[in-house]
């Protein structure tokens, strides 16, 4: 019963969020006298927020901010990432035309913050840049604060040890913590965005492209419909940053505030992340990539952001899908990137050190700590959810005529929400390969936002047990 009135409260709420937000879209609308766009979304919003009424009241509460038990948040927080992608699809039926599947795979693309388009060269109205781009601002506050309450919880479920109950599980108010830091979260996003558009608007580029291009790098993800070219080196540099600046931990940039820089050099995903993107760009440099194009290429890639440089893959051959290979590895925990993460990656490898070492010396005192392999299994519990999501889509993408190499790199980008890399894999869109692909690719960017283990754990209700 608990269960389902967080879901109840959890779905009314961001069922609230995104009436808002299609509110707002719609006001743009009316300003860029868009008048039938604005229709289409002011119905959205209208919808959203009878939906969120029913919601709440069926709950019979207004916040989850009382619900202690933190198992309770993570099922509903799953959850709520399908169920917000249904409300949001409204809009892009109403506005844009869109058949339901393309509208579920649109609202899907943009909530992960995958930025992957049904079609090239799609035209775009304003008013639907602007609801693509909060869309985006609101699937990067939520991964942000989801991420960490479901990676710490699982996680700490699958380690069996004598310490078992973490400092994640052992927490009272795991809901009011997660809302805070969407809160947080949406608010560093947004303002990081404002200030970039805001340096951006002086480069002749206008202030919606601007603010568009801003969010899609500071979520890691990728809005379609901007117009504007952006060559110039400035913009280069500052997406870049963006970029890097999306797919550090958040947790790194509040420890920032509080110590400064000190705060980047000891953090280990940070280093990770860095040494990442050099031997990335040393690798693209060696292909014979200028190496200022090299250097966006490696953080298009680290950050799963495919921003703005993924065209220049295109040509590379075998290195392409190399990077696009590379790109399942992902950004920081806790950060608006997709992927494996690279914490699990140093994981992995410091777990097989240490079984390599226990059978080399069997009585040694790694041998004799049980807590190596416990960690052992979850590390490779992540990745193993990971790659065999990543191989059933490839399998079922070729069953649905989609070339091997295609599917590997559709497989790659959407499992890590790095739309524009997917474009290599359906250069005229995904739209092109039938409803089938369309719907598994919505189905593999949500499971990938919301991790697979994870969502794997929901379904089996003796793994919530005590």
């Amino acid at each position: 019963m608990r269960r389902g009135v967080f879901l109840f409260n959890g779905a009314g709420i961001a069922a609230s969020a995104l009436c808002l937000s299609a509110a707002l879209s719609a006001l743009a609308g009316v300003l860029f006298q868009e008048n039938g766009v604005a229709l289409g979304l002011g119905l959205t919003a209208l919808l959203n927020g009878v939906v969120s009424t029913i919601l709440l009241s069926i709950s019979g509460r207004l916040s989850v901010d009382k619900t202690e038990d933190v198992r309770v948040v993570v099922i509903g927080a799953v959850w709520i990432w399908p169920i917000s992608c249904i409300l949001a699809a409204p809009a892009f039926i109403f506005s844009e035309d869109q058949s339901v599947v393309g509208a579920m795979f649109l609202a899907a693309s943009n909530l992960s913050t995958t930025g992957l388009s049904l079609t090239v060269g799609n035209e775009v109205s304003q008013a639907m840049m602007v609801w693509r781009m909060v869309l985006h601002l609101l699937g990067a506050a939520a991964a942000v604060a989801v991420g960490g309450l479901l990676l710490s919880f699982v996680e700490d479920r699958l380690v069996k040890s004598e310490n078992r109950s973490s400092e994640m599980s052992k927490r009272d108010n795991a809901a009011q913590t997660m809302i805070a830091t969407f809160k947080l979260a949406f608010g560093f996003v947004s303002i990081a965005a404002l200030f970039g558009a805001i340096i951006l608007s002086f480069s002749e580029i206008p202030f919606l492209d601007a603010m568009v291009l801003c969010v899609g790098a500071i979520t890691t993800g990728s809005i379609e419909g901007v117009k504007s070219p952006f060559e110039a080196q400035i913009t280069i540099v500052l997406l870049g940053v963006l970029m890097l600046a999306g797919c550090i931990s958040f947790r790194t940039h509040r420890a920032f505030l509080r110590s400064g820089l000190r705060a980047y050099q000891d953090d280990e995903e940070a280093q990770l992340l860095l040494f990442m993107i050099v031997l990335i760009a040393l690798l693209t440099f060696a292909h014979g990539v200028p190496l200022s194009q090299s250097a966006q290429v490696a953080v298009s890639v680290v950050s799963t952001s495919g921003l703005p440089s993924d065209a220049a893959i295109a040509g590379m051959g075998s290195l392409a899908l190399l990077l696009a290979l590379a790109t399942l590895i992902g950004g920081s925990s806790e950060s608006t990137s997709g992927g494996l993460k690279l914490i699990r990656l140093r994981r992995l490898a410091i777990a097989s050190r240490r079984e390599v070492a226990s059978m080399r010396s069997p009585h040694s005192a790694q041998a004799d700590s049980s807590r190596t392999l416990d960690v052992s299994l979850a590390a490779w519990g992540h990745a193993a959810a990971f790659l065999t999501v990543f191989f059933v889509t490839v399998c079922c993408l070729t069953a649905l005529n989609v070339g091997l190499i295609d599917a590997t790199i559709l497989a790659a980008a959407t499992l890590a929400t790095n739309g524009p890399l997917a474009q290599l894999g359906a250069p005229e869109g995904v739209a092109a390969f039938g409803d089938g692909a369309v719907i598994l690719l919505t189905l593999v960017m949500v499971i990938g936002r919301v991790e697979p283990l994870v969502l794997l754990a929901t379904l089996f209700p003796r793994f919530w047990k005590g």
